[in-house]
């Protein structure tokens, strides 16, 4: 079973409802360019630490869908990173 795919799925979907109910704070292109950046980071990184074999994923946990060797799953990560952080820095500004 997929696990990884179920745990990413289940922070998308949260993560999502409160992107929505903060909309208000996301300009199209910043978050374009924002989500661009990190997940080509997030690409070039993670194969990196996967071919040095810093990391390694249990295979009966991903779904086996990878661009290069790094698993679709790790880029849940840098989505949520995005979405996540306006909404974070919103909730902790003093304004």
């Amino acid at each position: 079973m997929a696990t990884y795919l179920i745990l990413n799925g289940l922070v998308l979907v949260i993560t999502g409802i409160s992107a929505y109910r903060f909309r208000r704070l996301y300009v199209k292109n910043v978050l374009l360019m924002s989500l661009g950046v990190i997940v080509s980071l997030t690409l070039l990184f993670d194969n990196l630490i996967i071919l040095a074999d810093i990391v390694d994923y249990d295979t009966s946990l991903i779904t086996g869908a990878k661009l290069f060797v790094a698993p679709l799953e790790d880029f849940a990560y840098a989505i949520v990173a995005v979405l996540l952080m306006p909404i974070l820095w919103k909730l902790t500004s003093r304004d």
